[in-house]
Order: structure tokens, then C-alpha cells, then sequence
């Protein structure tokens, strides 16, 4: 056994290194297809990532350049109206939201947008952002992407404003949209597949094709990724570098793309291609095939070791079988086990014996059918059976040879018997409940015969002791006759 164990072990080790080297082979061609396969791929989908993101770029360049123009056209005196009329000039185009003008303190002097103008008396705030302090400081500086409560995109570009003397008098800001080069981004495709899409420095999407997944704020990359893997990459201007990466959508879908960072505006601009994967079929399906090799010579040896096992226990069940079966032989008496229903688990030979022909498949019966009991000849009912009485009572019953307990075979012949019935009991339950009964009898027909004869020479040795008594007071009686005759001859000679 110990032999064959070590023989399955090394058969089954075998199989699974077998599979296992299979896989790995299947896997290297799948990793050396796909890198030469992708190679031109990747190319094209680096160079529409880095293409839109120049584009994103010049357009806030533009946007910037525009509002540096109107600083340096202002005069010295913020609060002159023709300020104010240059300013609100921005908003004739279409991609300018709100302007302001603040002082150097921060204190807006003017805010203007679409629907309406706010002059100072109206209207005065504190707008000390990152944006403006930088803008006071000297440079130009884009606020954070956000998304409006029309879901459009906008950022917040801030310059300096510089008096005739060179002295920064105050700054010069738009809220700019977004939409419509984030648009155009979106519809970037190359053969049909994939599509652009925009990111902030967080990872939260931006801009897509498909709205409702701007709408639930998707975040598909983490800020390590945007800062740093894409960022990695030679540059593609003084405001984009390009990088590639990987990374799982909220479908859990492995998509590859290529991306490219504004680091003007801290933003990043990504090409992703869901259906790259998809053009390596064959490659998929070696590397499927290898996997399901191997996990069928996994399976054969696991089912070879199932089936070692599955022997062993019939082993040790027949092993088990037997001991009980002559544990069941060597029992003196009839005995019949049956559940708390009152079917018959278990009997043996010396039962079946008793009971009658015809009862080998005794187990399954009910004990009440099988084995019916009488006393003095009165048909034992159900409820008065001593199985029952044990079950109800949980506690041992025994009857001798005098209660007169009979057992009727199927031919009307009565069977004297003596029996025991003792509760079965579930073991390790804290109320150890009833589950059944165990019954022991024995065939009482040789001891009630001997029995019989005892009574019968008991009470033929009663009579002839009673008669031998007699006899003997008779004797007694006749002699004391014969001395009192004695007696009185002598007196009548004397």
C-alpha cells in the first residue's frame, strides 16, 4: 500500500509539473506575440494621445495669452470703467465663462458673467486661492479641472496684472470651459477603435464619450499613475509628455492606452484601445489550452488521489462490516435495533431465526409488524409494547419467563420468550434524546418445558412424601396398639 501511495504521488507530481510547463510555454508565446503585435499599435495610440494633449494644450495657452493681452491693456487705476469694458470684452467669446478683476489685496473689483455684472459696491470678496497668490506673485497659473453643476468642465486661469511703473497692482482671471476641446478630444479614434478621454492629477474623469461615467465622478487612475508613469516618457513638447500604462475600469476590463500630461493645466490626456487584446485570439486561446492542460492533469491526479482514498475507507468499511457482523454472529440471543419510528436498522441471524423464514431483509420493517408480542395468549397492542414503553419512558425493561411473554410466528405457533429492551440513545447531545431501542430475546420454549417438568416432579415428590408420612403415622399408631394389647394380656396372666 505504501508503495503504491508512493507510485500515485510521483504519477500525480508529474502530471501537474507537466501541465504547469505546458501553461509556461503557452504564456511565453502569448507574451512575445502580443509585444510584436503591439509594437505599431502602440506607436499610433502614443502618438494620438500626445496630438490631443498638444491640442489641449495651445488651446490654454491661447486662452492664457488672451487674458495677459487685456492685462497689459489695462490702466493703473483698476476702478477705471474702461477697465471694466475691456474686461467684460472676454466674455463675446464662447469659451469664457466669468471674468473678474481683483486688487493686489485680493478684493474683487469687478465680476462679470453671462447672465449679469457685479460692480464693487454690489459685490466684494477675498479670493486669496493658490491661482491668485501666484498671479500677484508674478506668473500666470491654471486652477484646478472641476466639474459644474451642468457637468461641463471648467478651470480657473489667473494672471498678473502689472501697472505702467512694472509694480503688480492686481490680477486678471476667467473661468474658462472646457467643453468643447475636451469634446473634440473625445472623438479621437484610431481605425475605429477606442477613444480619448481626460483626466484630472487625481485620476476623477473629466471628459468621455461615454457622460455618465463624468457623471458618477469614474476614477481610473490614481495620482501616482498621472504624475509619475506618465510623465516618464520623452517629451512631446514644453507642456505634454507622453507614457503608456494599464489599468482596470469599473467592469474589472484590462484596457490598455497611451497617455499624455498637461502639466499646465494638470490634466492628462488618454488614449484607450479595449479591443487590442481582443486581436490576439489565437495567442488567447494556445494560453487557454495550456491552462485547461494543465488543470486536467491537476484534476487526474486529485481524482487519482480520491480514488486511492475511496479504496482505503471501502477497505477499512468492510474491515468494519465484518467485525460488527461477527460481533452480530457470536450474540447468543435474537436482536433487533430500530430508530425512534420504529423501523428496524439492525438484527441478526439468530432473530431471524426466531421470527421465521423469510425475514433475511428484516431492516427497513417496522418492529411492531415483525415481531408482535402476546401475554397469556392477549395480543400486546402498539402502545402496551415494551419497545414503546422504552422509547416513551427512556429507561430499560426486561421480561422474565413468569409475565408470560410470547412471540406468534406467521404459522400461529406461540414462542415463549424472555426479553430486554434498552433505549438508544444520541451520543454527544446534552439531552441525549431517545433515538430508538434495542430489543434482546431469546426463545423461553426448552426452559418453560423444563419448568413444567419441575412443577410436575415437585408435586409427585410432594405426594409421595405426603403418602410416606402417612405411612409412617400409621405405624406409629399400630404399634402403640400392640403395646397397649401387650399390656393387658400380662395383666390378665399376673
Amino acid at each position: 500500500m505504501r508503495f503504491y501511495k508512493k507510485i500515485s504521488t510521483a504519477s500525480g507530481v508529474a502530471y501537474i509539473v507537466l501541465g504547469f510547463l505546458f501553461a509556461l510555454v503557452n504564456l511565453g508565446w502569448f507574451i512575445y506575440f502580443s509585444r510584436t503585435l503591439d509594437g505599431n499599435i502602440r506607436d499610433e495610440e502614443q502618438h494620438a494621445a500626445q496630438k490631443s494633449a498638444i491640442a489641449a494644450s495651445t488651446f490654454l495657452e491661447m486662452k492664457k495669452s488672451n487674458l495677459e493681452v487685456i492685462a497689459r491693456a489695462l490702466s493703473d487705476d483698476l476702478s477705471d470703467a474702461r477697465n471694466y469694458n475691456l474686461v467684460s470684452g472676454l466674455l463675446r467669446e464662447k469659451d469664457y465663462n466669468r471674468v473678474f478683476l481683483a486688487g493686489f489685496s485680493g478684493a474683487e473689483l469687478f465680476v462679470a458673467d453671462r447672465a449679469h455684472t457685479v460692480f464693487p459696491e454690489e459685490y466684494v470678496s477675498v479670493r486669496l486661492t493658490d491661482e491668485f497668490t501666484t498671479a500677484i506673485s508674478g506668473q500666470a497659473a491654471f486652477g484646478q479641472v472641476r466639474i459644474t453643476d451642468r457637468f461641463e468642465p471648467v478651470l480657473t486661469v489667473v494672471v498678473p496684472v502689472v501697472s505702467s511703473t512694472g509694480k503688480i497692482i492686481g490680477a486678471l482671471g476667467a473661468e474658462l470651459s472646457a467643453k468643447s476641446v475636451f469634446e473634440s478630444i473625445g472623438t479621437v479614434t484610431i481605425n475605429g477603435r477606442g477613444s480619448a478621454y481626460v483626466v484630472d492629477n487625481t485620476g476623477v474623469l473629466i471628459a468621455h464619450k461615454d457622460v455618465s461615467l463624468v457623471l458618477k465622478n469614474t476614477n481610473f487612475l490614481n495620482r501616482l499613475v498621472v504624475s509619475e508613469t506618465l510623465k516618464k516618457s520623452a517629451d512631446v513638447s514644453t507642456n505634454a509628455n507622453g507614457g503608456v500604462y494599464v489599468y482596470d475600469n469599473e467592469d474589472g476590463i484590462s484596457i490598455r492606452g497611451a497617455g499624455a500630461y498637461v502639466e499646465s493645466a494638470r490634466l492628462a490626456v488618454i488614449f484607450e484601445d479595449p479591443k487590442n487584446q481582443a486581436e490576439q485570439p489565437l495567442t488567447i486561446i494556445r494560453l487557454l489550452f495550456g491552462a485547461v492542460i494543465g488543470a486536467v492533469f491537476l484534476i487526474i491526479f486529485i481524482l487519482r488521489k480520491i480514488n486511492v482514498n475511496l479504496a482505503r475507507t471501502r477497505t477499512i468499511l468492510e474491515q468494519e462490516r465484518n467485525k460488527v457482523s461477527a460481533i452480530l454472529a457470536s450474540i447468543g440471543e435474537g436482536l433487533l435495533v430500530a430508530d425512534r419510528e420504529g423501523a428496524v436498522v439492525l438484527s441478526n441471524k439468530v432473530a431471524w431465526n426466531i421470527i421465521g423464514p423469510g425475514v433475511e431483509e428484516i431492516n427497513g420493517m417496522n418492529l411492531f409488524d415483525v415481531f408482535p408480542l402476546f401475554k397469556n395468549g392477549v395480543l400486546i397492542s402498539k402502545e402496551e409494547h415494551l419497545a414503546t414503553a422504552v422509547m416513551k419512558t427512556g429507561n430499560p425493561i426486561s421480561s422474565t419467563l413468569s409475565d408470560g411473554i410470547s412471540f406468534r410466528k406467521k404459522d400461529g405457533t406461540d414462542v415463549p420468550i424472555t426479553m430486554n429492551a434498552t433505549p438508544l440513545r444520541e451520543v454527544g447531545l446534552e439531552s441525549e434524546a431517545v433515538a430508538g431501542v434495542i430489543v434482546t430475546f431469546r426463545d423461553a420454549t426448552n426452559e418453560k418445558r423444563l419448568q413444567g417438568e419441575l412443577v410436575s416432579r415437585t408435586d409427585e415428590a410432594e405426594r409421595m412424601n405426603s403418602f410416606m408420612v402417612g405411612r409412617e403415622l400409621k405405624m406409629v399408631e399400630l404399634k402403640d396398639k400392640i403395646a397397649l394389647l401387650e399390656k393387658e394380656r400380662e395383666d390378665k396372666i399376673g
